[in-house]
């Protein structure tokens, strides 16, 4: 990592809350606040042992898929979030932050779920289909490691021109300024 030259946020250009990143992190920091951890799973504990085999084994084929989504994204944004930042795109850093952390809440609930709720203290990895396992186990990986190396050939995470002042940026550079709406949706 290179030493810093300047920080965009006491720039003369500051940060631009104007953009889809800043909306963003702004809608993470009024909804975002929850905490897996308080949430009690009482009623769902009770209602579990009311479902049939059938029922308890459709929701752990759900749930083992988004587990292991959730943790996945959790571990691959961060060379997504790194080259943003080395980058100096501090709007997009700000949100992919807020994302990383609520992908982590994401893993933490369904992993309580599976413990204190379905009781399933085993590997669920069969419910992992081999298409699955193509966009989960590799493509996300993958998607991940060409970001990080700068070499996704226009999509996020690539490398762009340096940040021009919010008076000096006219509208055909806004207009092709990468959109981080969601890292597995270039």
């Amino acid at each position: 990592m290179s030493a810093h030259l300047t920080f965009a946020t006491t720039a003369a250009t500051g940060l631009r809350r104007d953009t889809p990143p800043m909306r963003l992190f702004e809608k993470a920091k009024r909804f975002g606040i929850w905490n897996p951890s308080e949430i009690d799973f009482r009623q769902d504990t009770h209602d579990w042992q009311h479902l049939t085999h059938l029922e308890q084994d459709v929701l752990l084929h759900l749930t083992a898929l988004f587990q292991a989504g959730e943790e996945a994204v959790t571990g691959d944004i961060l060379p997504l979030l790194l080259t943003v930042s080395q980058e100096g795109r501090v709007e997009e850093e700000l949100y992919l932050t807020t994302f990383l952390f609520e992908e982590a809440k994401h893993t933490d609930f369904f992993r309580r779920f599976l413990d204190e709720v379905a009781g399933a203290h085993h590997d669920l990895s069969h419910y992992h289909s081999p298409s699955y396992r193509e966009i989960i186990y590799t493509a996300l990986p993958a998607a991940a490691r060409r970001a990080a190396a700068g070499h996704c050939r226009g999509r996020i995470g690539c490398r762009q021109q340096p940040r021009q002042p919010a008076s000096t940026t006219s509208a055909s550079v806004r207009a092709t300024r990468p959109r981080i709406l969601h890292p597995l949706f270039p």
